[in-house]
């Protein structure tokens, strides 16, 4: 009897260390900057209110960037770009809803409920066919969204695309329960907390985002750990680690019109660089260019060849 209560108390105890230093770390990072100087927005869906910047002359045609989900996403994959692009087109730039400066509520984020986003972003907000640049593991969901509704999209371009490969993510039952684990509010948090944290968001951003660890300099590193500690901001990385986002579109992807080609880092991970190679050959059509020097960052790496290879695909 007296062991099972000191066993209470003590798990008590080191629940109570573990939602000290939660408080303490959410506690200690600053709001989320804006990355871009365009016009900031809130768009009202139906799921909650999804943060965009738009720049850009009005007459201009549109161009819509999906930043990639993963630990630290956010808009600022483009921030290098924004303005550049904003010099020939209409551009919209939003944060997915769970990450950035959009709500981040604790919801179920899925691959479909990320499409259905799109897709009625594209009506609302643009409200004419618009060109699409999605990064990562929106690209399938960009894609799906296209397939769906081909009369709210135009030309489409992957950036390191995702989507046709096996996923490089636990199995379902694992999954499943790292899902659960990562949404409990003491533990959960805690856990998250290690995985970003200055020790190891480095090491995950350097292995499998940047090519090489000068690119990622303190200023980069100091954005994506404050994005990381946001309130809320477990939930929908949780969902991506658990491989709730991942979705198949090799049947959309064949059927699909208007692609108009991928821009990979030449330096990806090779199981990022097979996704590539698998898109190109469900597409041929669709050029893939490489870009030196860069990784899953290469808006951010080479901002300048990512633009110049963006206009002559849509150009």
């Amino acid at each position: 009897m007296k062991r099972s209560v000191k066993l209470v108390m003590g798990t008590g105890a080191a629940l109570g260390l573990l939602a000290a230093i939660n408080d303490h770390v959410r506690w200690n990072v600053g709001p989320t900057p804006r990355w871009v100087e365009g016009e900031p927005h809130f768009y009202q869906w139906r799921e909650g209110a999804v943060y965009y910047e738009v720049a850009g002359p009005l007459d201009a045609p549109p161009l819509l960037l999906f930043h990639a989900p993963g630990l630290a996403g956010g808009s600022y994959e483009f921030r290098r770009v924004f303005q550049p692009l904003a010099a020939h087109w209409r551009v919209y730039l939003p944060d997915l809803l769970g990450y950035g400066r959009s709500e981040r509520l604790a919801m179920r984020y899925t691959a479909d409920g990320y499409v259905d986003l799109w897709s009625d972003f594209a009506r609302d907000v643009v409200g004419r066919p618009v060109h699409v640049i999605a990064s990562g593991t929106s690209c399938p969901h960009a894609i799906a969204a296209a397939a769906r509704h081909p009369e709210r999209f135009d030309k489409l371009v992957w950036v390191n695309p995702t989507g046709l490969c096996p996923p490089d993510v636990p199995g379902r039952v694992a999954g499943a329960a790292l899902y659960a684990l990562l949404r409990t509010p003491i533990v959960g948090t805690a856990l998250f907390n290690l995985l970003v944290s200055r020790a190891l968001l480095p090491y995950y951003l350097c292995q499998r985002v940047y090519a090489t660890p000068c690119a990622l300099t303190e200023a980069a590193l100091a954005d994506a750990y404050t994005l990381c500690h946001q309130p809320g901001a477990k939930w929908a990385p949780a969902a991506w680690l658990s491989g709730y986002l991942n979705y198949d579109v090799s049947a959309a992807l064949i059927a699909l019109p208007n692609v108009a080609g991928m821009i990979c880092g030449r330096q990806l991970t090779p199981a990022a660089a097979a996704e590539a190679q698998a898109f190109a050959v469900f597409r041929p059509d669709a050029p893939l260019e490489t870009v030196d020097l860069a990784g899953a960052a290469v808006a951010e790496e080479q901002p300048e060849a990512f633009v110049r290879i963006l206009r002559r695909m849509l150009e």
